[in-house]
This record gives C-alpha cells, sequence and structure tokens, in this order.
C-alpha cells in the first residue's frame, strides 16, 4: 500500500477517529455551511498538521484519552444542537483535529512519506466531514420533525460510545 492509501485508510478503520469526524461533520450541518463551511477545511488541515506533528514530537502522553474527550464533546454538542459561537467551535476543530491527526501520524514509521500520509490523511477527514455536513444540512432543511431528533440521537450515541471506551480505557490504563 502506497502511502497516500495508508493515510487515507488509517482514520476510517478506528472508531474513535471516523467518529469524531462524522460528528464534527454533524455539527457543522447543524450550525449551517453557510456559517460553519470554513470548518469543512479547517478540521482537515489540522488532522494533517498534527500527523506531522506527531514525527516532531513523538510520545506525547494521553492523546488517545483526549481523542475519546473529543467524541464525547462532539457528540454533546449534537446532541444538544444549541449555536456555538464561531470562535468556539473553530478552537475546537483545531485542537482536537491536531490531537487526531497526531494519533493517525503516530502511527507511521521513519520510511513512511509524511506529506503523502498527511494528504491521504486530509483527503480521507475531508470526505467524511464534507458527507457528514452536506448530509445533515440537507435532511435539517427538509423540516421533517423527526429528522431533528434522529441527528440529535446519533450525537448522543456517539458521545455514550466515547464515554464509554473512554472508561474503558481507563480501567485498562489508555494513554500510559
Amino acid at each position: 500500500m502506497n502511502h497516500f492509501n495508508a493515510g487515507f485508510v488509517h482514520p476510517l478503520t478506528a472508531f474513535e477517529h471516523v467518529l469524531a469526524f462524522a460528528a464534527v461533520g454533524l455539527l457543522i450541518g447543524q450550525h449551517g455551511l453557510q456559517k460553519a463551511q470554513f470548518l469543512i477545511l479547517i478540521f482537515p488541515l489540522a488532522v494533517a498538521l498534527g500527523a506531522a506533528g506527531a514525527r516532531a514530537l513523538p510520545g506525547l502522553p494521553l492523546v488517545a484519552a483526549t481523542n475519546l474527550v473529543s467524541l464525547i464533546l462532539f457528540g454533546a454538542l449534537t446532541a444538544l444542537a444549541k449555536p456555538l459561537p464561531h470562535a468556539a467551535l473553530l478552537a475546537f476543530c483545531c485542537a482536537f483535529g491536531l490531537t487526531h491527526g497526531y494519533a493517525n501520524g503516530s502511527a507511521t514509521t521513519a520510511q513512511t512519506s509524511m506529506l503523502a500520509f498527511a494528504a491521504g490523511l486530509f483527503a480521507a477527514t475531508f470526505l467524511v466531514v464534507a458527507y457528514g455536513a452536506a448530509a445533515a444540512q440537507y435532511l435539517l432543511q427538509r423540516k421533517i420533525s423527526w429528522i431533528d431528533i434522529a441527528v440529535r440521537v446519533a450525537g448522543s450515541w456517539i458521545a455514550a460510545i466515547g464515554l464509554m471506551a473512554l472508561a474503558i480505557g481507563m480501567r485498562g490504563g489508555l494513554g500510559r
């Protein structure tokens, strides 16, 4: 497998990444693409930069636990469906994008082309976030009452999965 493909596939095979990316997409869709479309690029850029940071600063502690906390946060924000200031959305997306990218970049070896890996990682993240945002906005604009509830329930499930995984991980020593 080439390095671009490795970067593309890696986050899609780990629930803590793909669920967080989907939750970011749902959250952007709830806020509306007109207001939050900048995050569709910002989050994947932060993920790609975080992957490169794994080479520069190897061995940072508690990254896995932080990524699970992002599931809880993004899922809960989606479940609450309350508009947030753009600065808060930007801060959350940048901070957690960096940690998710770092975790993915930590899985590379010295022989991995970080540029190709980060490009694949960016592409996968962008697609999940963009499709999630577009789908959420499209469905929510239909003004069908149960759609809003379904999006919020999806957010609550993501938060619950993050909370369960964090509890299991803490019991087993996640992030040591």
